[in-house]
């Protein structure tokens, strides 16, 4: 063990010790005092061979470099240093001062010595092969007389040989030392290897021991159903029995599948493998949830898994605790579905439910037919009790209740009188039953309200009452009898007033009994209908008195239930008065329709002949007036000159009033026609002849500037002739009266009146005309403005009343003097809803 070693001796530098240390140090310190001892000596040891100082003065540097390093606690670099340096030094010296038989060849071999001893063998054998080539050129230099070979003198050889032996001494001082520092670090590290031994026996021991718990544990998990098996790159490595007899795999068939993922059932393959996946890039989530695995013969079975990662070597590991919960879901979704039902029916029972401890009555939850009843949020009710809330007015009620309810267990329609969130009393029924929630006991009540059947009841009886008193009251005559055999239950007082029976004499009698009908077959009818439709209405009837009179009724019956039997009601009028009243009634009727008819034929040939009078009389005053009028022009025209001015004023007067007799003619004839035209109705578009009437009136005046606005589809039924003389007639008013107007604006249209409907009117901005005077507007002959300033007959507006009074409409004028009139007018037939 003294020798050199092999490669990692170079690092026993870096586990020097400290006394090796300041050895190496402390050599180099005495290298660096006899290099300059020797620098110092080279003129008394070798005068006039300076040169030789060479060797020394470059060991110098070399030392200092050296004693630096180790300061710096780079031993390894400061030997390295020290070598190579020396190595230099001994060539150089050699070099100039002899070669191969210098003083300082003979440090080579130390230095290589050192060099496997410090830096290990390849750092050596490099020194060695570079030694042995520089000796040989210094040999073939030697040779070749390149390199002086006087050897030195005896005093300097001996220096160097002294420096060598020094250094060697130094060199066998360090290396004792040294490998004394790695005798004691390997007694060191037998010590601690000695102590991990022994403390990885006692792991090993603990290992062996933890394994037998482990697999004791794993035994004991398959034992209570658990499976557990080890996935390692997606095989499994370890599989216990459970999971076998949970999957139904034999332990071969398990550790044999290519991957886990065949355990599980499509519906959950993606997630569980995502899971897998980021468990094992080491992401931090749930380790426990539930999956769906699939068993070997396909079954699909639900599982809760425990996950946990193990480390190893490459690609971590993954431990599944396996339990089958399959049962226990299914006993899960069959208790929600149960608690679901429970409490669809809790929540939408119309009666009031709640729940409440039986102890101090707090509320643990009421449905909403509950808070409707009492008027309570569900909020301000759960954790408060009846008491305080006001519903057991009396708490000694309450306790009475719920004493005995502990003792039976339930109780039905226990009844009550309980208050409401207003203090309002309510008759309630209570059925109640205790049972357990968390090992208390609770009561499950149901609260019906007897309160509005208490009221109907009482409401029954008043209104029995009442029926009662309006039935005797009443000045019908009512009967009620059975169906079946006719039998009179009750009548009142209107009947035996009217027939003249007693009640006692008629109750539990029969109508054929009584003989008030005398004719059967008619009551059998009657009957009939009756229990075909369940009532009969206006029944006209002869039904006897008791006295035998026979009077003419009207009987209106409904079948009853009366007792649990099928009963009738019947309402009897006496109608007899009535009908001796309705036949004079069509006596009179019959009469007054004679005299009508006979005053409208008298009317009509009065009509007619009227009609042919005027007709006769226009016709026969149009000849005089012809000739009036053709005389006139012709002493106008032949005689004017022989005439002085006020003959020919005269002669003109005649005219006039000759022409104006013929328009009078003209326009009485034309109110005729419209009187007896016979009317045909039709759809007639208003609007198409007011542009008619318009464009002639433009055609008659064509020098007048008249802005006429007439609104489009203006639609009605009636008759177009009679239409076109109410157009014509009320346009060429607006036309005339609008003559002095500088800027004429005359507009039909139709508006919307609710009450009316569609309203036509013509509106124009002429003269107008004083209101006070409108109610003549529309007699014959009847003008409001002077003939000299605006020419007519007075008959235009008399033909537009009577056309509109035929199609059974009204007409009426709104007007302002100097502001123009407007005539609006409706027409019976004119449909709702016009033409957009």
């Amino acid at each position: 063990m003294g020798g050199p070693v092999a490669e990692d001796q170079a690092s026993s530098l870096a586990t020097l010790s400290e006394v090796g240390r300041r050895r190496l140090q402390l050599g180099l310190w005495i290298m660096l005092g006899v290099a300059v001892v020797a620098v110092a000596l080279q003129p008394v040891l070798a005068p006039g061979e300076g040169s030789r100082a060479i060797g020394a003065f470059m060991m110098i540097p070399t030392a200092a470099a050296a004693i630096w390093l180790i300061r710096l606690q780079r031993v390894r670099a400061a030997v390295v240093t020290l070598v190579f340096g020396a190595w230099l030094v001994v060539t150089f010296s050699a070099a100039f001062h002899g070669g191969v038989f210098s003083a300082g060849i003979y440090a080579y071999p130390i230095l290589v010595v050192i060099c496997g001893w410090t830096l290990g063998m390849r750092a050596t054998l490099a020194l060695a092969i570079l030694t042995i080539a520089t000796e040989a050129a210094m040999t073939i230099a030697g040779v070749q007389g390149l390199i002086a070979q006087a050897p030195a003198p005896a005093p300097w050889q001996w220096v160097i040989h002294a420096v060598m032996l020094v250094g060697a001494l130094g060199f066998v001082s360090f290396s004792i030392g040294a490998y004394d520092d790695q005798i004691n670090y390997i007694r060191a590290l037998s010590a601690e290897l000695a102590l991990k031994v022994t403390d990885i026996e006692a792991k090993n021991r603990e290992q062996e021991l933890q394994t037998l718990r482990y697999r004791t544990l794993l035994d004991a998990q398959s034992d209570a159903g658990l499976g557990l098996f080890m996935i390692r790159n997606r095989r499994i490595t370890f599989v216990n029995q459970a999971v076998s007899q949970m999957l139904g795999y034999s332990h071969e068939e398990l550790l044999a599948l290519p991957s886990y993922a065949q355990l599980l059932h499509p519906d959950d393959l993606k997630r569980v493998a995502l899971n897998h996946e980021r468990r094992l890039r080491g992401e931090n989530f749930e380790n426990r949830y539930d999956i769906v695995v699939q068993t070997r013969s396909g079954e699909r079975r639900e599982a809760e898994i425990t996950v946990a990662t193990l480390p190893g070597e490459g690609e971590p590991g993954v431990l599944v605790i396996l339990a089958d919960i399959h049962q226990r879901k299914q006993v899960e979704r069959e208790l929600s579905h149960s608690r679901e039902m429970f409490s669809h029916v809790f929540q939408s029972n119309p009666t009031a439910v709640a729940i409440s401890r039986i102890a101090d009555g707090r509320y643990l939850d009421v449905n909403p037919g509950h808070c409707r009843l009492f008027g309570w949020r569900r909020e301000e009710m759960v954790g408060r009790s009846s008491v305080e809330l006001g519903i057991w007015p009396n708490q000694a009620e309450r306790e009475k209740w719920a004493a005995e309810l502990r003792k039976t267990g339930q109780l039905a329609n226990w009844t009550a009188e309980l208050c409401d969130r207003n203090g309002k009393r309510l008759n309630a029924a209570i059925t109640a039953d205790i049972f357990s929630v968390a090992e208390e006991p609770v009561v499950l009540a149901f609260v019906s309200d007897y309160t509005d059947l208490r009221q109907a009841e009482a409401g029954l009886r008043r209104s029995e009452e009442r029926f009662g008193r309006m039935f005797q009251a009443s000045p019908v005559a009512t009967v009620v009898s059975r169906l079946a055999d006719g039998a009179y239950l009750d009548v009142n007082e209107a009947f035996t007033r009217h027939f003249g029976w007693s009640r006692e004499e008629v109750l539990a009698t029969t109508a054929k009994r009584l003989g008030i009908w005398p004719d059967l077959a008619v009551r059998a009818r009657w009957l009939a209908t009756l229990q075909e439709k369940g009532a009969v209405r206006d029944f006209d009837v002869e039904l006897c008195t008791r006295s035998g009179e026979r009077r003419q009724c009207i009987i209106s019956a409904e079948l009853i239930d009366f007792d649990n039997e099928q009963c009738l009601i019947a309402l009897i009028h006496d109608i007899s008065d009535r009908h001796r009243a309705e036949d004079e009634v069509r006596r009179l009727n019959s009469e007054l329709e004679e005299r009508v008819l006979h005053r409208t034929m008298e009317l009509t040939e009065a009509n007619q002949e009227l009609e042919s009078f005027a007709y006769s009389i226009s016709h026969d005053l149009r000849a005089p007036l012809r000739g009036i009028d053709g005389f006139s022009r012709l002493l106008q025209e032949e005689y004017e000159q022989r005439l002085d001015t006020q003959g020919r004023e005269y002669l003109a007067r005649v005219r006039r009033a000759a022409q104006r007799m013929g328009t009078l003619i003209d326009d009485l004839l034309e109110l005729s026609r419209v009187t007896r035209q016979e009317m045909k109705r039709q759809p007639v578009d208003l609007s198409a002849i007011c542009r008619e009437v318009a464009a002639g009136l433009r055609q008659e005046q064509p020098e007048r500037a008249v802005e006429v606005s007439i609104e489009p589809h203006c639609t009605c039924q009636g008759d177009p002739q009679l239409l076109r003389v109410l157009l014509e007639n009320l346009l060429g008013n607006a036309w005339k009266y609008t003559r002095t107007t500088p800027h004429a604006r005359i507009e039909f249209g139709v508006e919307r009146d609710p009450a009316e409907g569609d309203v036509f009117y013509i509106r124009d901005n002429g003269v107008g005309f004083d209101m006070a005077y409108a109610g003549k507007l529309f007699s014959p002959f009847q003008r409001l403005h002077n003939p000299n300033e605006f020419e007519g007959s007075g008959i235009g507006l008399a033909s537009v009343w009577r056309v509109v009074r035929r199609h059974g409409g009204k007409i009426w004028a709104t007007a302002e003097i100097g502001q123009g009139a407007t005539l609006r007018f409706t027409l019976a037939s004119a449909p709702s809803n016009r033409q957009q």
